[in-house]
């Protein structure tokens, strides 16, 4: 289970699972890193494909909590790759290149 702070049953995560994730692999930093095209520096890394997919769920949820606390407000997601009739229809959650 990836959440260490947050329920991964409550509305937060749900909501934190909208958000799409693109995952490569960095040789400088000799680890894959996550991020999210909504979240302006939201990021992550992890050294399996999995792991960092779960640390940028995790810091998704974490700025969605954030936002929540001081009343601000959070972007819609923008650039899912399940968009109903978009050029990614259909594929699988997270994008990842290595």
């Amino acid at each position: 289970m990836c959440a260490k702070e947050i329920d991964p049953g409550s509305e937060t995560y749900k909501m934190a699972d909208r958000f799409e994730v693109r995952i490569q692999w960095s040789d400088a930093d000799e680890a894959f890193v996550a991020w999210t095209p909504d979240i302006k520096f939201c990021t992550a890394h992890g050294e399996t494909v999995e792991e960092a997919a779960c640390q940028i769920r995790d810091a998704i949820a974490g700025n969605i909590e954030v936002a929540r606390e001081f009343g601000d407000p959070m972007p819609e997601p923008l650039y899912r790759l399940d968009t109903p009739g978009g050029p990614y229809s259909g594929n699988r959650r997270y994008s990842a290149t290595a």
